[in-house]
């Protein structure tokens, strides 16, 4: 739509796009709704985050650059409720007074370890999201772009390791999640035609949403050992459907869009 409203030539897509984005937006609006009569609290503390504009996608993108590296290991070191303080701080919303761009100096220290794995490298580029969006002008962030060089990358790792072993079907979320924000970081390796097409092959046939994992058990394998996350962020739908899942993908095939647009 911004390429096109650019241009004085009439295109014939744009009708049909202009309805799918209204559609779009109304199912937007719901799911804010929704979000907020389910928790509240939770949703108070990231509402900004879902607020119109908040995300500025990025205008171009880059491959990793790997003279900066680090190896994958298995450590977690940034629990889910350590990682919504930090980012409640970064978006103002961790006491009624608090400004945005408030950075913790707990957060300081375990946002900018380069040993983390698994969904804390998620989070931990989150926090340096967020703050790019907010534009924070703490010390700490000046060092934006090499901690977001250095969190993708090892997501990098985790997605091509499970690749080559074949774990995908049981590590779809996370795998899918490190193409979704990696992307949004600016990095173009991630978006990669063979991943597209394997994260379209786990859309359930007649259905439109997303199941990734082998077994169709409410409590799916991966994330058994942090069931908190879990319960907070799934809700398994109808026919077996994943809310997280179907989310995520979604997401990350409008990354792909717009990426190749």
């Amino acid at each position: 739509m911004e390429k096109w409203d650019l241009t004085p030539e009439p295109h014939p897509e744009r009708e049909r796009v202009a309805r799918l984005e209204s559609m779009v937006s109304d199912l937007i609006e719901k799911a804010r709704r929704a979000s907020e009569r389910k928790d509240p609290r939770y949703y108070k503390a990231f509402a900004p985050a879902l607020a119109p504009r908040f995300w500025k996608v990025p205008r171009q993108w880059a491959p990793l650059n790997t003279s900066v590296a680090f190896a994958l290991t298995n450590g977690s070191c940034l629990e889910m409720q350590e990682s919504d303080v930090c980012l409640s701080a970064i978006l103002g919303t961790l006491k009624a007074s608090s400004e945005p761009c408030f950075v913790l100096e707990k957060c300081r220290i375990v946002e900018t370890q380069t040993h983390c794995s698994d969904y804390s490298l998620s989070h931990q580029l989150f926090y340096f999201l967020f703050a790019e969006m907010q534009g924070c002008l703490d010390p700490v962030f000046l060092n934006t772009p090499y901690y977001k060089n250095v969190f993708c990358h090892l997501m990098m790792q985790y997605n091509l390791n499970a690749e080559k072993q074949a774990h995908l079907t049981s590590l779809g979320d996370l795998f899918t999640e490190n193409i979704l924000f990696c992307g949004m970081a600016g990095f173009s390796d991630f978006y990669k035609p063979a991943w597209l097409n394997l994260i379209l092959s786990w859309q359930k046939p007649g259905r439109g949403c997303f199941w990734m994992y082998e077994s169709l058990s409410p409590v799916p394998k991966p994330h058994v050992q942090n069931p908190r996350r879990f319960k907070r962020m799934e809700k398994i739908l109808q026919d077996g459907c994943s809310s997280h899942n179907t989310a995520v993908a979604v997401a990350a095939i409008g990354a792909y869009l717009y990426y190749g647009s």
